[in-house]
């Protein structure tokens, strides 16, 4: 009997010592699989689901599942949606590529890929998307009849693509590499410059004020000002990184971590002023536009959202 209040003292002294971890606002667990890939609307009312097919879109604020997206029959490797909120495109395992409306389901456009597509994004004026597969990129001008076009690349040797982003101006996109490369072309001039990250495959890329972030699932983040003969800066981490996010301003960062941890990184003091907790790898982490949530996905759990204000 002694034992048992002894340990039940020792509970409630830990409770009181411990900090309390924060809890999920919500939670998007789609009818099949965890939904390892997820992405907030454009006014942040609506996340849409993928992985496992077909792709759940939920209300933010609610969790409910709204509708069901039947237009992928093989499991959706990634999402996004257009600046405007009546447009999503996704992708699949078998290069179907799809622009829909999550409002109505509708079917806008579609394309077949030669092989598997792994990422997706829309430049920043919804115009344009890029598409991305192993060994290729295919730019979309979606205003235009046509579908979309290989853009020609010089792509390093035995390298796979493994990540995409777009610039804030629209005109540059960059590339990861399972090798650990990253490439930044120019829509407009076709200029392309490179650079050796790390060994390990590029797994999150962001584009902001002339410098590209990276995350190459190793304990740091990586950090390379596009300027002749820039080095790469190296930020030290308590995890190995998976996925990053920046907010518009450039202060914050939102990192994701191989240990389901995501935290927002203060960029002035280098410091994290906010942690939460998923299981497994987090995949991708995204800050709700004009909104105080952020959402993360991961590899063995349902996305969640978390309140950071």
């Amino acid at each position: 009997m002694r034992i048992v209040l002894y340990a039940l003292a020792l509970a409630g002294l830990l409770a009181m010592t411990l900090p309390e971890l924060p809890k999920p606002r919500r939670e998007f667990r789609p009818a099949a699989g965890n939904g390892r890939v997820a992405a907030f609307s454009p006014n942040g009312s609506l996340v849409a689901v993928g992985g496992a097919a077909p792709v759940a879109v939920f209300q933010t604020g609610t969790g409910l599942l709204l509708r069901t997206y039947p237009g992928h029959t093989q499991p959706v490797t990634d999402l996004a949606f257009a600046p405007h909120p009546d447009t999503l495109l996704s992708a699949d395992a078998a290069g179907q590529v799809r622009l829909w409306n999550p409002e109505t389901l509708a079917t806008l456009a579609k394309w077949q890929a030669p092989g598997p597509l792994r990422a997706v994004a829309f430049a920043p004026g919804g115009g344009r998307a890029v598409l991305v597969g192993a060994r290729g990129c295919w730019l979309w001008n979606l205003r235009g009849a046509a579908g979309p076009v290989l853009v020609k690349l010089t792509l390093p040797e035995k390298s796979s693509i493994t990540a995409v982003a777009f610039a804030p101006d629209g005109q540059r996109v960059a590339l990861g590499f399972d090798s650990g490369v990253a490439l930044v072309y120019h829509l407009g001039t076709g200029a392309q410059v490179r650079k050796a990250l790390a060994t390990t495959p590029v797994r999150s890329l962001c584009l902001h004020a002339d410098t590209l972030l990276a995350a190459t699932g190793t304990p740091n983040l990586k950090s390379w000002p596009l300027q002749p003969g820039a080095a790469v800066a190296v930020l030290p981490l308590p995890h190995p990184l998976t996925a990053l996010a920046i907010e518009p301003s450039g202060r914050t960062l939102a990192l994701g971590f191989a240990t389901g941890d995501a935290v927002l990184w203060n960029r002035a003091n280098n410091r994290a002023e906010y942690e939460c907790h998923g299981k497994g790898p987090t995949n991708r982490v995204q800050f709700q536009p004009g909104g105080d949530l952020l959402l993360a996905a991961y590899e063995a759990d349902g996305p969640k959202t978390w309140l950071i204000q």
